[in-house]
């Protein structure tokens, strides 16, 4: 997936259980049936961790995943409420305030965190002990990972996968 929604889609997409795949139950044998999720309460805050790092079998080690990856500054979830749940609090928007950054790779690296402390558009930079002001761009936009050109100290441009992404 290449964002938060996309993701959220897939992870509450229902499933027919059909063919070889049917639901078994004691009384009445194997019956096509669907399986899936959806919320019926929604938390005033919801913290989402993003999978950066997998095993890959392959080599035998861990793996970054420094892919692109785009999360809003402001996320409804109202397509994934059951019918049954609380109608009457819509539109269920959450807005970012924060992101945790790593840089680096697998066997090292350095965390810090960009936050926006109250609902004005203000975000801070947060890297040990030095906090700095920053725009909302540098604390979103610039940590979807994926790649960046960057230009050599002889001025030649070239492309290179971002090592600093957000986890969130």
């Amino acid at each position: 997936c290449r964002d938060i929604k996309q993701s959220l889609q897939k992870y509450f997409e229902e499933d027919i259980l059909d063919g070889d795949n049917k639901y078994k139950t004691e009384e009445h044998g194997l019956q096509h049936a669907k399986k899936g999720m959806q919320l019926e309460k929604i938390p005033p805050v919801m913290n989402l961790h993003l999978k950066r790092f997998e095993y890959d079998a392959r080599h035998e080690n861990y793996v970054k995943i420094n892919d692109k990856f785009i999360f809003p500054p402001e996320l409804n979830l109202d397509e994934f409420l059951s019918e049954t749940a609380d109608q009457s609090q819509k539109p269920y928007i959450y807005q970012l305030h924060g992101v945790l950054v790593h840089s680096g790779g697998t066997h090292g690296g350095h965390y810090y965190a960009f936050l926006r402390p109250t609902s004005a558009p203000r975000w801070y930079k947060f890297d040990d002990s030095i906090v700095t002001k920053v725009t909302e761009k540098n604390a979103i936009d610039d940590n979807f990972g994926g790649e960046e050109e960057r230009i050599s100290f002889m001025g030649v441009p070239s492309i290179h996968k971002r090592s600093a992404n957000a986890c969130i």
